[in-house]
């Protein structure tokens, strides 16, 4: 192993600091490589398997140590005022993993977008709960939301059913 003297074996310390820092492939590893996911987004079909890969991807893709690549999507890591160049790379290395992961009627919807969270947002709105499968469970649930006073004030129930109620409409 590198970094030891000659013939000598790892320190259990060694091994330990080399597997944290080896957990999360960083940003800039890989960055080097746009990854193909399991799956490309071609519309509301596969819109939940899509969206599972590219979150798990992008949540091991270390952008520094406190952010990594999700936070951008979430809106947890906003582009900081100044010298935002690691941001930046960041946010454009989220848009061509999504580009590089959608069919071409997906991409045509937003190839103009410069913000990765943008992006997000309109597949999302686009493409979320659009199903049958997604409608007719979210119909379901609507006309079987049980009241009981035990469990929640009429008020909670009611906010309760009007977010529901919402997410149908």
């Amino acid at each position: 192993m590198s970094g030891t003297a000659a013939g000598r074996a790892p320190t259990d310390e060694q091994i330990e600091a080399l597997s944290q820092r080896e957990a999360k492939p960083s940003f800039h590893k890989m960055s080097n490589k746009i990854a193909s996911l399991n799956v490309k987004l071609s519309g509301a079909v596969n819109y939940p398997a899509w969206v599972t890969s590219l979150k798990l991807y992008l949540r091991i893709t270390e952008i520094n140590e406190e952010y990594d690549a999700w936070d951008i999507i979430t809106g947890d890591y906003t582009k900081p005022t100044g010298a935002a160049k690691k941001w930046e790379k960041a946010n454009d290395f989220i848009l061509l993993t999504i580009l590089k992961n959608c069919e071409d009627n997906v991409r045509s919807r937003i190839g103009t977008f410069e913000l990765a969270k943008e992006v997000f947002e309109e597949l999302q709105k686009a493409y979320e709960g659009k199903t049958a499968t997604e409608f007719y469970s979210l119909l379901d649930s609507i006309t079987n939301i049980p009241y009981g006073n035990r469990k929640s004030t009429i008020e909670e129930h009611t906010s309760h059913f009007e977010a529901t109620w919402n997410r149908l409409v």
